[in-house]
């Protein structure tokens, strides 16, 4: 996936030491990659983008990581979203979209007839993570903080 792709800067997150050695191993340029859960990780920096390739639907609490997320993006940076269709796909997206905004989709269907929903989005309608107002914008999710870049 990234040979073709001049990054600055890439970081790779996964669970599995084994799948973080092979890739660490396939040389990449300007890549590294580090073991960890995404539900855990605190990154030093902020992203300019943000994939989560069907893995949302994991986390023990999809709204805290979406929010952990965001607080990770530049100004206007971009998470890309990607979920299996199964489920109760419908009802994630929903939350999803109260919580960020969607600038595009596309679906994408294999050979097989499986459909992945594959969603753009910024974090221009987050909400703030600061420590004075995590705990007010958590106890009342339907604030409306439009237009702030923290989350």
């Amino acid at each position: 996936m990234l040979s073709p792709f001049e990054w600055k800067r890439y970081l790779g997150l996964d669970k599995s030491v084994e799948a973080v050695k092979q890739d660490s191993a396939r040389g990449f340029k300007n890549a590294e990659f580090t073991v960890g859960d995404f539900e855990e990780y605190e990154p030093a920096e902020k992203f300019d983008f943000i994939v989560s390739p069907g893995s949302i639907h994991y986390a023990a609490d999809a709204r805290l990581l979406l929010k952990r997320l965001a607080a990770s993006l530049t100004p206007n940076g971009i998470i890309v979203v990607s979920l299996w269709r199964h489920g109760h796909h419908a009802a994630i997206w929903q939350n999803i979209e109260r919580r960020l905004n969607l600038i595009d989709s596309t679906v994408v269907t294999n050979g097989k007839g499986v459909s992945w929903d594959i969603k753009f989005s910024t974090a221009a309608r987050a909400r703030f993570l600061n420590k004075e107002n995590y705990a007010r914008f958590s106890a009342d999710d339907n604030a409306d903080v439009s237009g702030s870049n923290f989350w």
